[in-house]
């Protein structure tokens, strides 16, 4: 029931969240599209999202998920 989205934005930050009936995804605060390969994991805890890039997390949001 969740739509995971992560995506490179125009910006060459990622953005990453899981569908809870908002946007509002996690940005990095450094760029990717610097033709290097990079690690990243979007992880659901509870009801928290983190954003972790290349061992670093970019941030976390709290949001009930839909349909949970």
């Amino acid at each position: 029931n969740y739509l995971p989205a992560m995506f490179v934005g125009l910006d060459g930050h990622l953005y990453a969240e899981l569908w809870n009936g908002q946007v509002n995804p996690i940005s990095s605060t450094a760029k990717v599209n610097d033709g290097q390969a990079h690690r990243a994991v979007l992880s659901l805890v509870g009801d928290t999202q983190t954003l972790v890039l290349d061992g670093v997390s970019c941030g976390s949001v709290t949001a009930q998920l839909m349909g949970s």
